[in-house]
Order: structure tokens, then sequence, then C-alpha cells
């Protein structure tokens, strides 16, 4: 799912910036094949840098080739997969407590939403009442989905969520749950 920046939100402020000149033209060039401003261009890199790109530099994270994702991850050995979640749930809860005063749904989903985005796997979200589903097509491996998918559910069911599908195949994750 890409994410926009709320167009309802009121705008404030206005910052000038001093770019070399092959910088400019780069943006130029970005800006006309993405059919939009620079201005408008240089407001969503700020908004992905302070709301991703800003806490992922504290939290020393890296970026890694997706073939080599899927290499690391299709060499985990089964019997330490429900280990390996577990990591990641304690290591996800701590990298919330930092990020928010408070772990909710909402700073749940806000923060695995954002990730994905930022991530840029496809990820979609629908509500029908009570009920949201997330279905993520990633192409990373069975592993991946397993331990990306029980991760997020954990830590959905730590924020009163009630559990009511898991789908987990190679390419795909389907996760659907009753919000508290």
């Amino acid at each position: 799912m890409k994410t926009k920046m709320n167009q309802n939100k009121k705008r404030r402020g206005v910052i000038g910036v001093r770019l070399t000149d092959e910088d400019q033209k780069q943006l130029e060039c970005m800006a006309k094949n993405k059919g939009t401003t620079i201005s408008a261009l240089c407001a969503q890199f700020l908004h992905k840098y302070l709301n991703f790109y800003f806490d992922a530099e504290h939290r020393r994270e890296i970026s890694l080739p997706r073939p080599m994702i899927n290499a690391l991850y299709d060499s985990i050995d089964k019997t330490r997969m429900r280990g390996i979640t577990d990591m990641y749930v304690r290591v996800t809860r701590n990298d919330l407590k930092l990020r928010f005063d408070q772990i909710t749904y909402d700073t749940i989903t806000h923060a695995v939403e954002v990730w994905f985005d930022h991530n840029q796997i496809t990820f979609t979200t629908s509500e029908n009442g009570p009920i949201k589903r997330y279905a993520c097509r990633h192409g990373i491996g069975k592993n991946w989905s397993q331990i990306t998918a029980e991760t997020i559910m954990m830590l959905l069911t730590e924020a009163g969520c009630i559990k009511r599908k898991m789908e987990v195949t190679e390419d795909l994750f389907v996760l659907e749950f009753k919000k508290p």
C-alpha cells in the first residue's frame, strides 16, 4: 500500500533550500518523471525521512538486496522458526517503545504500514467494521512470510486483537483480525 501524505493536513512554513546545479537538475528530472513539482517532491522526501528513515538510522537498520534476503530466510531451519519469530517480536516491541509513548493497536498498525510502504513491499489493508485485513505480496519466500506474519499477529494480539485468519505462502501472507 502506498501511503500518501494526508492532503487535509494544514501545511505550515516554507523552507528555502540551496542546491548545487547538479542536484537541481536531478530534482527537476525526478519531478517531471513523477508528474509533480519540485516542492511536492521535496515535501515527500522530508516526510519519508522524518517518519521513517530518521528512526531507521537510529535503530541501525541496513538494507539488503532481495535475493540476499531470500537466500538468508530460505536457509533457516524449520525448527528455529519459533525462536526467530520470538526474537523479532522482542526487537520490534523494543523499537516501538523507543518510537512511541505507548504500544497500542494504533502505534503497531501505523509502524507496520509505514515499514511496508518505505520498503516498497506490496501491502494492502482493508476494513469491514471491526475486521481488518492485511495482505502482502512480496516474493521473499515462505519462511519470511511465516516469520513476518506471525510477528505482526503476535504484536496485534498483545494489543487486544483477535486473530481470525492467517494464510502463508511462498509469495504472500494474509492476516485477518478483529480490532480491539
